[in-house]
């Protein structure tokens, strides 16, 4: 998400944001992280959110992504490239969080960790 978010921060008008192909592929993560947050506010356990996310609503959500990504022309900006190739050349590990409900979507609690953000007990 972060790459595709500065892919944003660095066009100057409403119209370049509006028309750009990292806010869309930031609308479809969008969709993934509401289905997380749903996971968590209905108390779901590791293995109803394993199920969930292995379900055919989840993964096309996942397959609108890879879709999404392959069409961006990678010479829209040297962000996008770096965006786009991150992706795909790690796309496997960015997905592991699907073999278990116990992992999150995101490595954000990890990051605030690391950077002395959080108490760990």
């Amino acid at each position: 998400r972060r790459m595709f978010n500065d892919v944003i921060k660095q066009l100057k008008t409403l119209e370049e944001i509006k028309t750009s192909p990292a806010l869309e592929v930031i609308k479809i993560m969008a969709k993934l992280y509401k289905h997380e947050a749903r996971f968590k506010k209905d108390n779901l356990t590791p293995s109803q959110i394993y199920k969930e996310r292995n379900s055919d609503y989840y993964l096309k959500v996942i397959e609108e992504l890879d879709l999404k990504i392959s069409s961006i022309d990678i010479s829209i900006s040297n962000l996008m490239k770096k965006a786009v190739n991150y992706y795909k050349n790690q796309r496997n590990e960015l997905f592991t969080y699907l073999e278990s409900g116990y992992l999150p979507i995101d490595n954000n609690r990890i990051e605030r960790c690391d950077k002395n953000l959080c108490h760990l007990p």
